[in-house]
């Protein structure tokens, strides 16, 4: 399992490669990652995730985007576009933040429960935040998640950033 910091960086270093030095770009996914703590102490994690899952406007672009933060595969030239949009628009950034900590989340998450995004990616997100809670890992994934969450807002701030 990588180091938060080395994942937040690899993160981070996709999304800037992905934006391609283009000015504003990768701001919405700094913002989401850079609130995602506060609202988990607000709320905690399943539904800090739940809230994110509902602001996501295009189950498309969470693929893709988890794809590329879990494999490293970027979608073809009009997926690219979307994942794009999600990274530049003000009130934005959703799909982005989520899909990075579903895929560091995914590793942690105790035995019997997996991630599935392909068919209905809402509903497998549902599943498997349910599943985590029902399996009492909810506090073992937020224990492992939470140094990754706190090394890509730094790093988010630093690479993506004004």
């Amino acid at each position: 399992m990588p180091e938060p910091f080395e994942e937040a960086l690899r993160v981070c270093t996709a999304v800037r490669d992905l934006c391609g030095g283009a000015e504003g770009c990768g701001e919405s996914f700094q913002r989401r990652v850079e609130d995602f703590p506060g609202l988990v102490s607000a709320a905690g994690l399943v539904p800090a995730l739940a809230f994110y899952l509902s602001k996501v406007e295009d189950y498309g672009v969470l693929r893709d985007f988890y794809s590329l933060f879990s494999s490293g595969s970027l979608p073809r030239d009009a997926r690219r576009e979307k994942m794009l949009e999600d990274l530049r628009e003000e009130g934005l950034g959703y799909a982005s933040a989520l899909a990075a900590i579903l895929a560091y989340a995914a590793r942690q998450a105790p035995a019997g429960c997996s991630l599935k995004l392909d068919g209905d990616a809402a509903r497998g997100v549902a599943e498997f935040l349910d599943c985590i809670r029902r399996g009492g890992g909810e506090l073992v994934v937020l224990a492992t998640l939470e140094p990754f969450v706190v090394e890509l807002g730094k790093l988010a701030r630093a690479l993506l950033g004004r």
